[in-house]
């Protein structure tokens, strides 16, 4: 049960310091190294959910109290391996508020087919069309994002509207992008995440150009 899942976790913590001596300088540093403002890029590839052909492309970018990441990936369903769009998030921003706390940006996906690119100012989603699953894919008019409330503030009507910048706790937020010209809905208290109520943050996407992709651009800086 959930003792015996339990009871190993602190052996790491006690058989450090006999390790230690065994870990090489390299290692170390490079170690130590993440500690520092940096930014990472990986692959995972998980069939039949995903094509071998198109691996998913994970970025992120971590320094102290902010950290961003997003996901590409063409899948066969929408919301993950699990098909679960509330248990798969492709895109989060997370960064430390004033007062000491941790708020929170979510992309809720509602397309098969996301590229979702992080960097140290800004998160970049675009819904492209799928290569891996063109008969399959599942497309989408709308993007959604749901943010964590904070203590003591009370989000405008007009958040993140197109053009509209939002100086939140802790962060400077922008939107731009083809997907953010449109309509959008924002509401509170919609539903929950572990018993902790969201702002949901809707654009409705445009019509577009031919061959033209769902775009939205989150610029973010510290403050």
């Amino acid at each position: 049960g959930i003792n015996d899942g339990t009871a190993p976790i602190p052996y790491p913590l006690i058989g450090t310091k006999f390790n230690d001596p065994y870990v090489s300088p390299d290692a170390l540093a490079r170690l130590q190294a993440l500690s520092e403002p940096h930014a990472y890029f990986a692959q995972a590839v998980s069939p039949p959910f995903d094509d071998p052909a198109y691996p998913r492309n994970y970025t992120s970018y971590n320094e102290e109290g902010l950290s961003v990441g997003g996901m590409e990936i063409d899948a066969k369903v929408v919301g993950g391996p699990a098909a679960n769009v509330n248990q798969f998030v492709p895109a989060a921003l997370i960064w430390s508020t004033e007062a000491g706390g941790v708020a929170w940006m979510l992309h809720y996906p509602t397309s098969s087919s996301i590229s979702a690119i992080a960097t140290s100012t800004n998160l970049t989603i675009t819904y492209p069309p799928s290569r891996a699953f063109p008969d399959d894919a599942t497309s989408s008019k709308v993007m959604t994002f749901l943010f964590s409330g904070i203590t003591g503030v009370s989000l405008p009507s007009d958040f993140l509207a197109n053009g509209i910048s939002a100086d939140l706790s802790g962060i400077r937020l922008s939107v731009s992008g083809n997907a953010a010209s449109g309509n959008r809905m924002f509401v509170y208290g919609s539903g929950t995440i572990n018993d902790v109520s969201y702002y949901n943050l809707t654009y409705v996407i445009p019509e577009l150009g031919a061959g033209e992709e769902a775009r939205i651009v989150f610029g973010f800086e510290k403050v």
